[in-house]
């Protein structure tokens, strides 16, 4: 039921907590309350694919059924799912298998069902803002982790207020059948769209982390309690008060060979051996408490940078059916141990100052930095593909195929497993495809990262086409350091006029580049619509026909400028940009020309330190902009 701002808090944290309930109990407690709230809303489980968001799935599954069988038509159920595009691969693997079995269960079953697999937009993605030098990776000193927000939460939000609504509407044509909740909860007077949003169903529990109890706390979540947010969206969490040894049980007990929790696929056995990998072994007997928590395991993207080490991928990777990952690891780590080397950061920061100045200050990884990260993943991707090419054509020729976890399965005298044969001969992950690559050209070239165009082509080049790969060396990880002072240099003032999108300007009454005087120039005009896409096909083209036989020649020719590639990418229409988008990219380039052309663009730090004044001097000329640096994303 919803929760009364004006009655009292339940308490989440007794004295004296009572004896832990049977899982039978905390079932039954947990479908009971979906079940009636399927009777009037629609539910949406934010599924990650881990274990709390896996037992929420098979509770709201169970409560579709109860609801089914009361005579009640419940709504479609909605699992929203995120790919951040950087997810550990065996749990991108397991999530895609999982996710690909449930679709196939509630069709057998009839539970109407909507998936929705969401991922980061592109400019957003992980490989364009941190491999263009656009901003740097969440550290563990970071005060805010904004990777989850730009490639968690925002999508998410995106994912169900828009397509939610589509696709149950869609589904509603296409058989025929129709929800009283749904159409309670739409707004009839435009296209698809939520009146009442649906209740999201949370795998939160309190008893992951002191912070996330206080967190829960603080947004009233309880697994009785339906909490709603100033924005509409509503959210609960029945699993609120359960147990990690909870959990386990519900996951050991589910599945559809099992006569206790018969829902979606076999078992979970192997979620749990993947837990049980990452956390360097453990044992869950089902039916049985536990005194210690089991499989503390901590999933997170191959590439974070949030923890000092991590010690589940590193777990992970030791054992030979994901031994494919460790590339992904190695490069993290290489990542970590550079993280305080300010000779690698770029110190041109991409903020004009309206009395005239750009910042001197360690900002993002810099160029030389930005394309060796690149060419040490593409490496990645380019062993991946060809192990899983052996691996193919060694199952179609009936022989093992060179792989350590089949030839530890054989040294056992066991077959190995038919499922683990079928997913290795595709490849595993790819952290870079054309889209990306041309993405992550453009802004390194916007960034000032690229002395010569078409820098993140070239590597490309190198990588695919040449074979030159290229692998993160072991060194021992920089020591930190305090961050200098800033310092500012002086540049011209742009004519607002300048450089002017005569088309855009054409089309749309908000172009004109209008400066912001309180906290010095953005990227963009903020509060625009900056929709920004590359079209497949044209990337296809300019990285694999266009770039090896006819563009190569401006990576290397002196006389050409840093900004060829931009001019080529707006010329040639691989970009989806809105009319703003387009003007506040002119603009961009405007500003950087006149900064390359001031010897600016590409300059060492000592070059940069040599023209620059003091922050006192700054202050003195009327500058007005925070010592510490403002990262602001192109376009966002």
């Amino acid at each position: 039921m919803p929760h009364d701002p004006a009655l009292p808090l339940p308490d989440l944290f007794p004295g004296d907590p009572a004896a832990p309930e049977d899982i039978d109990v905390l079932v039954e407690s947990a479908v009971t309350l979906l079940a009636d709230l399927l009777a009037s809303a629609v539910l949406a489980v934010a599924w990650s694919g881990g274990k709390d968001s896996t037992a929420c799935v098979i509770l709201a599954l169970l409560a579709m059924q109860r609801a089914a069988a009361l005579g009640r038509d419940p709504a479609p159920l909605v699992i929203l799912h995120g790919d951040t595009l950087v997810e550990s691969p065996p749990v991108r693997a397991l999530a895609d298998e999982m996710l690909e079995a449930l679709r196939t269960w509630c069709d057998a079953t009839g539970i109407p069902l909507v998936p929705i697999v969401y991922t980061p937009a592109l400019n957003q993605s992980y490989a364009v803002k941190i491999l263009s030098g656009t901003a740097l990776p969440t550290f563990p000193e970071s005060r805010r982790r904004i990777c989850s927000a730009s490639w968690k939460v925002e999508p998410a939000g995106r994912a169900l207020e828009r397509d939610a609504a589509s696709a149950i509407v869609a589904l509603s044509r296409g058989t025929g059948r129709r929800w009283r909740q749904v159409e309670a909860a739409l707004d009839p007077r435009s296209t698809p769209r939520w009146s009442t949003q649906p209740i999201v169903v949370l795998g939160s529990r309190l008893d992951e982390s002191a912070r996330r109890a206080l967190s829960m706390q603080k947004h009233r979540q309880h697994r009785d309690v339906v909490t709603v947010e100033d924005a509409g969206r509503r959210t609960i969490s029945p699993i609120a008060s359960w147990s990690e040894m909870d959990v386990w049980e519900l996951l050991g007990l589910a599945g559809t060979s099992t006569p206790v929790f018969p829902v979606w696929q076999d078992d979970f056995s192997e979620l749990v051996q993947l837990y049980r990998g990452a956390a360097g072994g453990c044992v869950i007997v089902p039916g049985r408490r536990a005194a210690g928590k089991a499989c503390g395991a901590r999933f997170g993207c191959h590439a974070c940078q949030a923890v000092q080490a991590d010690e589940s991928a590193a777990a992970l990777v030791e054992d030979p059916r994901w031994a494919y990952a460790a590339p992904l690891l190695r490069i993290r780590d290489y990542i970590a141990a550079i993280r305080h080397d300010l000779s690698r950061r770029s110190w041109l920061d991409c903020t004009e100052d309206p009395a005239g100045f750009i910042k001197v200050y360690p900002g993002p990884f810099a160029g030389e930095t930005v394309r060796e990260l690149a060419r040490f993943y593409m490496t990645a991707d380019r062993l991946e593909a060809e192990r899983a090419y052996r691996f193919r054509l060694a199952v179609e020729a009936g022989a093992d195929p060179d792989d350590p976890s089949v030839a530890a399965c054989r040294a056992a005298g066991l077959a190995p497993d038919r499922r683990y044969l079928e997913r290795m001969q595709r490849p595993q992950f790819r952290t870079f495809d054309h889209r990306t690559a041309i993405a992550c050209d453009l802004y390194a070239s916007l960034r000032g990262n690229q002395a010569r165009p078409f820098g993140i082509l070239q590597a490309w080049h190198e990588v695919w086409h040449q074979r030159r790969l290229a692998f993160p060396p072991a060194i021992a990880p920089a020591s930190p350091m305090p961050l200098p002072e800033p310092r500012w240099i002086a540049v011209p003032r742009l004519d607002p006029g300048y450089a002017q999108d005569l088309l855009a300007v054409a089309v749309t009454e908000l172009c004109p580049f209008e400066p912001d005087h309180v906290g010095g120039t953005p990227m963009m005009p903020q509060g625009l619509d900056a929709t920004f896409d590359v079209d497949p096909e044209a990337a296809w083209f300019i990285v694999e026909e266009e770039y090896p036989n006819h563009l190569r020649w401006q990576h290397d020719d002196p006389a050409a400028g840093p900004f060829a590639g931009i001019n080529y990418y707006l010329n040639i229409g691989c970009l989806t940009l809105s009319p703003q988008g387009r003007h506040s990219l002119m603009a961009r380039l405007a500003r950087m020309e006149r900064w390359w052309q001031m010897g600016l663009v590409g300059a060492s730090r000592d070059a940069l330190l040599a023209r620059s004044v003091s922050d006192a001097e700054y202050r003195a000329c009327g500058g007005t902009l925070s010592a510490g640096s403002r990262q602001l994303a192109l376009f966002s």
